[in-house]
């Protein structure tokens, strides 16, 4: 053992090294390239269809829910509190009737018929009341001015005095109010999707119009034309389902991390047909995410997933009610993806290393970040990627999902309660896993260095 003498520390910290490295390259058979686009795709077209075959928002959630259901049991992961479906209730607006909009000829004829979602819409904020009526309008454009019809014309709303002007119109003996959107995306402006929409017992039927045709309105009204007016959807407390599905990890003492997505951006109504799908090929990627997961050689991760589906993606509350009944851990929100090279990122404070850790995997495949907005005022940890803009293309799909399955892989497969927790020790071991061969040479020559190089130039 003398040619070892004055060697032992040289020979510990070769020792640790090489422990270090065998470590850093442990369970690192987990593929980023097996992503199906194909099958992606056919979860897409499958989302497609359940929007043409539905009538209305309630059915399009039973359809799309039962599918995400019957899949996640498929790949046999587990409910969330004994149910994978999860609701919560919202006033909202249904109704199989159609709405219309008509002018009509002092004799009655119909001179113009509006496009139910294109030029006109129910305008749902403040003290809305569905009903049919019939007769002249008269254009009222100070709060002055004398009424004396049961349908008027304003411009007179604005965000501040919406029910104050209600009841001041009911006071009046007005049944029906038609103002202009503050914008041409009529459903958007109805207040649909506001946290604050309420059932009335007292109220009047409103309608908003395209901005582009009041003017041509109220040429009608100044002629003494009539309108008929039917405002079929009815505001009734109706369920949104959330969906869950859980792929336990081995180590139950790391925080899990929680994958969201929408598979219902837009609001399903039966008059207003949306012929382009693009948003539903986030939750199509989703789901084969959960697929390529499955079909791994390692198949249970060390850190439990929480895959959820979320219902009313444009509902103002909708993420506080989901945050409050899910456990603590990352919490990664996608809000479109698959649609673009680039992204906007939204997180709080307490997401920092979580959310440096998506933007370096996101970079790693090419994607583009072109804003980051750090919130400082959520008690929730969060991060949010939204996309910038929507084309459709494979090679963003298959891009999108190796970026999901990179991700999944630095998060949730190889870790151990101290790198899950302390991201500078997983920091460190994937320097070194990056950078394993020319480390391995440097320590080769080391090694030979301080075996058998004499004592005294070691000591020197």
């Amino acid at each position: 053992m003398e040619q070892f003498e004055g060697k032992l520390l040289n020979i510990v910290f070769i020792a640790l090294l090489t422990i270090f490295l065998l470590v850093s390259n442990i369970g690192h058979n987990f593929k980023v390239d097996i992503f199906s686009t194909f099958n992606t795709i056919k979860h897409y077209n499958n989302l497609n269809r359940y929007w043409e075959r539905s009538k209305n928002h309630p059915e399009l959630m039973e359809f799309a829910t039962n599918y995400i259901v019957s899949f996640l049991k498929s790949n046999k992961l587990k409910p969330f509190n004994n149910s994978y479906i999860h609701t919560f209730e919202r006033v909202f607006p249904v109704g199989e009737a159609n709405s219309h909009f008509e002018v009509l000829s002092l004799g009655g004829k119909r001179i113009r018929s509006y496009k139910y979602g294109k030029d006109f819409f129910e305008d749902f904020k403040g003290l809305y009341k569905e009903g049919q009526i019939y007769g002249s309008l008269q254009y009222v454009s100070r709060i002055d001015q004398n009424i004396y019809n049961e349908i008027i014309l304003t411009d007179l709303y604005n965000y501040n005095n919406i029910e104050e002007l209600d009841n001041y119109f009911l006071s009046k003996n007005v049944k029906c109010v038609i103002s202009p959107s503050f914008s041409e995306d009529l459903a958007f402006s109805s207040g649909i999707y506001d946290d604050n929409l309420k059932i009335n017992d007292k109220g009047l039927i409103k309608i908003i119009i395209n901005p582009k045709i009041f003017s041509e309105i109220i040429r009608y009204s100044q002629n003494g034309y009539k309108i008929r007016i039917g405002a079929n959807k009815k505001l009734e407390e109706i369920k949104f389902k959330n969906v869950y599905g859980i792929m336990p990890g081995k180590n139950k003492l790391i925080k899990p991390l929680l994958i969201v997505s929408y598979y219902d951006f837009f609001i399903r109504l039966s008059e207003v047909p949306i012929t382009t799908y693009e948003q539903n090929i986030t939750p199509s990627i989703i789901l084969e995410l959960i697929n390529s997961i499955k079909n791994q050689r390692a198949k249970t991760p060390d850190r439990t997933i929480i895959f959820v589906f979320l219902s009313g993606h444009l509902l103002n509350y909708n993420l506080d009610n989901v945050f409050s009944n899910l456990p603590s851990g990352d919490i990664l929100i996608i809000d479109g993806i698959g649609l673009s090279d680039s992204f906007s990122i939204t997180q709080t404070q307490k997401q920092n290393g979580f959310t440096n850790n998506v933007i370096d995997i996101l970079k790693e495949h090419s994607f583009y970040i072109t804003s980051r907005n750090i919130k400082q005022d959520s008690e929730f940890p969060y991060t949010i990627i939204s996309c910038e803009n929507t084309t459709l293309s494979p090679q963003i799909i298959s891009r999108s999902g190796k970026f999901l399955l990179s991700l999944i892989k630095d998060e949730c497969y190889n870790l151990g309660y101290i790198a899950a927790n302390f991201r500078l020790i997983r920091n460190i071991k994937k320097f070194f896993n990056a950078y394993s061969i020319p480390i391995s040479i440097i320590l080769l020559i080391y090694t030979v260095f301080v075996l058998f190089k004499p004592k005294k130039i070691i000591d020197k």
